[in-house]
């Protein structure tokens, strides 16, 4: 079955904004636990491009896991919505085989030690050894 606007009109998983707002130049960001995604309209060609990446670092510090560009209309919304949850549906399965790290909380903590370590966020020795 092709993903059309009328078939696909939201995500299950998300709350997306209208597609106007990403249309007029707006970028958006979600996130759901380690699971980030990042929508961006490019004007010039009408195209709306859509990026999912796991992890802790922001879009720019990070590598894409998937990588979606429909046209800027409806049905290329729909579509690209429809990509989002079954990228979604991908790290939950992934989150659940262990193969992809959750989000610390303060819960995980021993020891009054840092939810994170200057490794886990930068991506450098934080002088600590194990």
């Amino acid at each position: 079955m092709e993903v059309t606007a009328a078939t696909y009109p939201r995500s299950i998983y998300f709350k997306l904004p209208r597609r106007g707002i990403i249309s007029n130049g707006n970028i958006y960001t979600g996130s759901e636990n380690t699971f980030n995604y990042r929508y961006k309209a490019d004007k010039e060609t009408h195209r709306i491009h859509l990026w999912v990446w796991y992890g802790m670092k922001c879009f720019e510090l990070s590598e894409p896991v998937a990588e979606h560009e429909e046209d800027d209309t409806d049905d290329g919304w729909a579509k690209l919505t429809c990509d989002l949850d079954y990228d979604y549906d991908d790290y939950k399965e992934k989150l659940a085989s262990g193969e992809v790290k959750s989000r610390p909380t303060y819960d995980d903590l021993k020891d009054d030690s840092p939810v994170l370590s200057d490794y886990e966020i930068f991506g450098e020795d934080d002088g600590q050894k194990d």
